[in-house]
């Protein structure tokens, strides 16, 4: 048969101010209630809270559960740690690369290729350039493992006139790929690294049609 459940109870007492006294199973003890483990806590009304809790031998499977999450937590925090450390850090990289800077209606435009940085360090890059010259309209091309990254990052007033996505649609082609994104930040992959000067070339066009006064 199935082990009977019992809730206990009992009061508490802070002299001078209240007394809390909990209806229920009674205990000549709370030693008989043992290992206490609250479930949840919430608001039954004005000045009044809930809480639900499990004693005994539900408490410690409870507690028991509890640790074991804990562990595992643990465990998958230490395997984020060994990944970010074997992962290669642009930090140390992007110090060593100077943008090139020319201004056109306003808005700083750097369009340059960096070599070696794969598609999510190329991002990073970008968006660092982005802030720091910012109101700024930021395009940069690489190759790494023989593929090609593309991406693009724009200050807001700059993605009014020309879209990111519509800025990789323009040069993604040249260097035989494809991508998409939003009017602020789109990047593409491309197969023909040889192609990749002619695709900047292209995309430092579309940017000072779009960006010049008149």
């Amino acid at each position: 048969p199935a082990r009977a459940r019992r809730t206990a109870y009992a009061s508490a007492e802070v002299t001078g101010f209240s007394t809390e006294l909990c209806g229920g199973t009674h205990v000549r003890s709370t030693a008989e209630i043992g290992a206490f483990a609250i479930l949840s806590e919430g608001s039954v009304g004005g000045g009044a809270r809930r809480i639900e809790a499990v004693t005994s031998a539900d408490a410690y499977a409870v507690l028991l559960a509890r640790a074991g999450e804990t562990e595992a937590l643990r465990a998958e925090i230490a395997e984020l740690r060994r990944e970010l450390k074997s992962k290669p850090q642009l930090t140390v990289q992007a110090p060593q690369i100077e943008a090139r800077v020319t201004e056109v209606g306003g808005i700083n435009l750097i369009v340059q290729d960096v070599d070696g940085l794969d598609a999510e360090e190329l991002l990073e890059l970008a968006d660092r350039f982005k802030s720091k010259y910012a109101p700024a309209y930021v395009v940069l091309g690489s190759v790494a493992d023989g593929k090609v990254s593309l991406v693009a990052s724009a200050a807001e007033e700059a993605a009014e006139r020309l879209s990111a996505v519509d800025l990789i649609r323009g040069a993604a082609p040249i260097v035989g790929g494809g991508g998409g994104g939003r009017p602020t930040m789109a990047r593409a992959g491309g197969k023909d690294p040889g192609k990749l000067g002619d695709a900047l070339a292209e995309a430092e066009r579309l940017l000072t049609v779009a960006l010049s006064p008149g």
